[in-house]
């Protein structure tokens, strides 16, 4: 599952809208709408807010990865702590920001 499948999940399992879900996050619209999209750099704090209070258990952890990655510029050691092969996962980093492009580009 990508972040954008799990963002668009969360939405349908809460019942809330867009505007509600960054509220909830503690980013502005633009910023969630930036996250769906991954058109704009998200600064660090607002990726290290949408940690603490989003669950992204279901997403793959290289896509949550790849995600931050692509965003900071930098790889989230809170996320690779917690990952069981971190080279590996690391590795497939970079094929995952690639096909988030992809992705993006297909959508716009």
């Amino acid at each position: 599952m990508t972040l954008k499948e799990l963002m668009k999940l969360k939405q349908k399992d809460w019942g809330m809208t867009q505007a509600e879900i960054a509220s909830y996050i503690g980013v502005g619209y633009a910023f969630f709408s930036a996250i769906l999209c991954g058109t704009t750099k998200l600064p660090e704090e607002t990726l290290k807010t949408m940690l603490k209070r989003l669950d992204f258990s279901g997403c793959d952890e290289r896509w949550l990865i790849a995600y931050f990655i692509r965003q900071s510029g930098k790889i989230p050691l809170s996320l690779l702590t917690s990952a069981e092969n971190v080279e590996a996962i690391v590795d497939n980093a970079a094929g995952n920001i690639i096909e988030l492009y992809y992705l993006e580009k297909s959508i716009n």
